[in-house]
């Protein structure tokens, strides 16, 4: 397993992993921060809930439960002097579905806490104080994951918060952006295309190329962003329904992001896009 960061600025860094998914940390302001990320205890929180989390939704599974609903909370409690590690970690869940009982639950969690979750072992072996609870709820078609939302068939944008540039002077172009508008670089995957934020934003610059009037080739474009990837589909599906010409069909990208692409009027490539950070940032 390995993971690697790239500072920004102050204490913000973009740590990507084996998976490719990239994560903001950051830190408060009194330390250099600018609150554009996570903290990294929280990080290390949100791995044992997730690592909890994961392993009790497959053995459900296996157990021909069916899920609909399920969401965990996550209560620690941390020493008060430094360094302030957890001394006690408690997690419930809140699980709606058929087939689903006490037993069925109650095992699916044991077999996580002393056998699979690699992290929760780790922090008992530590010292912590690892406890666990659920209960059933009323299934709320709101919440269970690929149903129709308040807005029928795809939700509420969260607006315009991303914009690709076709860049001819691409070295000047980055300069511009970062050391004169102050933004920061999320991502830079090679040299002929950076990615920037200023917290709540994305700005993409790619180099221009001889081909860029192939509407095909083309990398500029504006980016509606939307809460969740199920919707990028939901969108997509919705658009087509409606005779809108399709660039791209959904699909997930390198950096975790998923999108697909349609054309306006104009022939302005329109992007339908789920950036996490960008979604985080909005709250």
């Amino acid at each position: 397993m390995k993971v690697e960061y790239q500072w920004n600025k102050g204490v913000h860094f973009s740590a990507i992993g084996d998976s490719g998914y990239p994560v903001e940390i950051d830190g408060p302001p009194d330390i250099g921060g600018r609150n554009r990320g996570i903290r990294p205890m929280e990080l290390l929180l949100m791995g044992v809930g997730g690592c909890t989390a994961v392993d009790v939704m497959h053995i459900l599974r296996k157990s021909r439960c069916s899920v609909r609903h399920c969401r965990t909370t996550i209560d620690a409690e941390r020493e008060d002097a430094d360094p302030k590690v957890f001394r006690r970690i408690h997690m419930q869940f809140e699980l709606s579905g058929e087939n689903l009982t006490d037993n069925k639950v109650s095992r699916a969690i044991e077999l996580s806490a002393e056998k699979y979750c690699s992290a929760s072992i780790m922090m008992k072996r530590a010292g912590v104080q690892v406890s666990y609870d659920w209960k059933f709820v009323p299934l709320d078609k709101s919440q269970v994951a690929g149903e129709p939302s308040k807005y029928g068939e795809r939700e509420s944008t969260l607006g315009i918060h991303h914009v690709a540039l076709l860049s001819s002077r691409f070295e000047e172009s980055r300069r511009f952006y970062t050391e004169l508008m102050g933004m920061d670089i999320e991502w830079e995957p090679d040299s002929d295309n950076v990615y920037l934020s200023s917290g709540n934003d994305n700005l993409a610059i790619h180099r221009r190329m001889s081909d860029e009037s192939n509407l095909e080739s083309r990398l500029d474009h504006i980016g509606f962003i939307v809460r969740h990837d199920s919707q990028v589909d939901a969108w997509f599906d919705y658009l087509k329904r409606n005779n809108v010409p399709i660039a791209a069909t959904p699909k997930t990208h390198r950096d975790g992001s998923r999108s697909c692409y349609v054309l306006d009027p104009d022939e302005t490539q329109v992007q339908i896009i789920h950036h996490p950070p960008i979604v985080q940032s909005l709250g």
